[in-house]
């Protein structure tokens, strides 16, 4: 959600959009961009877009009774958890069904300078 498939679309729709006003010039049209505007436009519609995912996602676990636990996790057996939770102590929980969320991030080929890569 924050680094992959949701920003990049995103972006792309943005440099499409941008790439159509350079081509105006076709039509007898002309428009000036302020890149320095229209990067912080832009960052700002990214961040926008992916808040309102984020909010998406959290408001369908609510309605659906999803405890969300974040934390270090085993398997004690196929029905039970044991979690590190984050600033507090061990919790063991029981169901018949749990979903992991890893996360993941972007894999960076090593041809990239170091200064891009995150």
């Amino acid at each position: 959600m924050h680094t992959g498939t949701l920003p990049s679309k995103t972006l792309r729709e943005a440099a499409l959009y941008l790439t159509g006003f350079q081509k105006r010039h076709l039509y007898g049209m002309t428009v000036e961009i302020d890149r320095t505007l229209s990067l912080r436009r832009i960052m700002g519609r990214l961040h926008t877009v992916i808040q309102t995912q984020e909010q998406e996602v959290r408001a369908n676990l609510d309605r659906h009774g999803v405890a969300l636990i974040h934390g270090e996790a085993s398997f004690l057996s196929p029905s039970e958890v044991m979690v590190r939770a984050e600033g507090s102590d061990e919790i063991r929980l029981s169901g018949a069904c749990f979903l992991i969320a890893t996360g993941s991030s972007p894999h960076r080929p090593l041809e990239f300078p170091s200064a891009i890569r995150t």
